[in-house]
């Protein structure tokens, strides 16, 4: 992809043919992009289940100084029902 968008774009067309494993997502969720960490979680939020690796990006991913990704962070702890990580989102 050339762009962001066009990264954003072909992560959620990977993730829907094949769920993406921690090794294609660990430069998304680490981006210098925002938006690209936003949709990280938010895909981390359609899963029906998560790694403990992910459970971390969740729970680190509430912590960003970007509000948005904290946002959608908060969001994938409560569509996962992970309320053991309900401290980070407090």
């Amino acid at each position: 992809p050339r762009n962001e968008w066009q990264q954003i774009q072909a992560m959620w067309v990977r993730e829907r043919l094949k769920p993406l494993d921690d090794a294609a997502l660990t430069p998304l969720v680490d981006s210098p992009s925002a938006a690209i960490r936003t949709h990280a979680m938010r895909l981390l939020a359609n899963r029906a289940t998560l790694s403990p690796a992910q459970r971390n990006w969740i729970t680190k991913g509430v912590q960003d100084s970007n509000p948005r990704v904290a946002r959608s962070a908060a969001f994938a702890i409560d569509r996962v029902g992970d309320w053991s990580q309900s401290d980070a989102v407090l």
